[in-house]
């Protein structure tokens, strides 16, 4: 078994990088192409640090405790390795784990996004809460109001059809660039937030679903950027400029291009 705790980078990447256009990513993803199909050795190598990166990372912008070090700990020894935490917390380490093995699986065989379902959707949320809440995979039926918002969601009788919608968008938007239907189906879910829990994890998990079929890599957004991108899926969703947001996404992507590029030097 490989050591997770070998693949923690320095937290320290510049989070500051000026605005990443499109134009850009492609010409890193094109660069890395000419690598295709990557060893086995890297693909793993770089999928355990994506497990590793994106789970710390998304698992604390939603209040999870761990530190990177412990939840690449959880990850190498399981539940219980951690005595001084959380039993949640840990679970939700492993849980996620789950649920990006499913959208690696999925990826490898999806050859478009125009494949993903509804119930890959539901199938994400119940891995993310499975053994922690009763509503795994389940939409809501209760109204709810998000913390720190001002922006009010839509009312749960109006969930099925609103996830019909958005995923007949994700199966019928071939034209625009696949970063950016990521990052725009990431926005919908959070915006419907059909779960009762899990929204944020979810969201994120298929936007990387969506980029992975299109052979990007993960996007993984910073818990240091925490207030940055919750004040930019605010202002998304209150004036309809989602600027912000794609800057935060596309900067995520550039990191995780930059990350691959090391094995090539």
């Amino acid at each position: 078994m490989i050591d997770l705790t070998d693949l923690i980078n320095d937290s320290s990447d510049n989070l500051k990088r000026n605005n990443i256009s499109i134009e850009t990513l492609d010409h890193k993803q094109k660069a890395l192409a000419k690598h295709y199909p990557l060893p086995q050795e890297i693909k793993e190598d770089f999928i355990n640090w994506a497990k590793v990166e994106l789970t710390f990372h998304s698992n604390t912008i939603e209040g999870n405790t761990l530190t990177k070090g412990e939840t690449a700990e959880v990850l190498n020894r399981g539940l219980k390795a951690i005595i001084n935490k959380p039993l949640k917390d840990q679970m939700e380490v492993l849980n996620h784990e789950k649920a990006m093995n499913y959208i690696v699986e999925l990826a490898e065989q999806y050859k478009s996004h125009q494949f993903i379902t509804e119930q890959n959707i539901k199938e994400i949320n119940h891995l993310i809460l499975n053994d922690i809440s009763d509503w795994a995979g389940l939409y809501r039926r209760t109204i709810i109001h998000v913390g720190g918002s001002n922006y009010e969601r839509p009312h749960f009788d109006q969930i099925p059809s609103l996830m019909k919608g958005l995923v007949e968008y994700i199966q019928n938007n071939q034209a625009d660039h696949p970063i950016k239907i990521a990052a725009d189906v990431h926005t919908k879910l959070l915006d419907i937030h059909p779960f009762l829990d899990g929204n944020g994890r979810t969201a994120r998990l298929l936007m990387n679903l969506i980029l992975l079929i299109n052979k990007y890599p993960v996007s993984i957004i910073k818990s240091e950027e925490r207030v940055k991108y919750f004040e930019a899926l605010e202002k998304a969703y209150l004036t309809k400029n989602k600027d912000d947001l794609y800057n935060i996404i596309y900067n995520s992507v550039d990191r995780s291009l930059d990350e691959m590029q090391k094995y090539f030097k």
